[in-house]
């Protein structure tokens, strides 16, 4: 293989890897939205839980 040829597949992965990343960070923001299924409100832990959702705390 060519040395450019090998250096543009090394920049498109690295550009791939750089995409993946960002759709992942994106990705808890979409899922905060939601409530927790499994957590009821009388549950001792709900009102902690809620803060650290509202921090931005996945």
């Amino acid at each position: 293989m060519k040395k450019q040829t090998k250096k543009n597949l090394f920049n498109i992965a690295m550009a791939s890897a750089v995409v993946t990343g960002s759709v992942v960070a994106l990705a808890p923001a979409d899922a905060q939205a939601a409530s927790f299924k499994d957590l009821k409100s009388d549950n001792s832990h709900f009102e902690n839980i809620n803060k650290l959702v509202d921090r931005g705390i996945p």
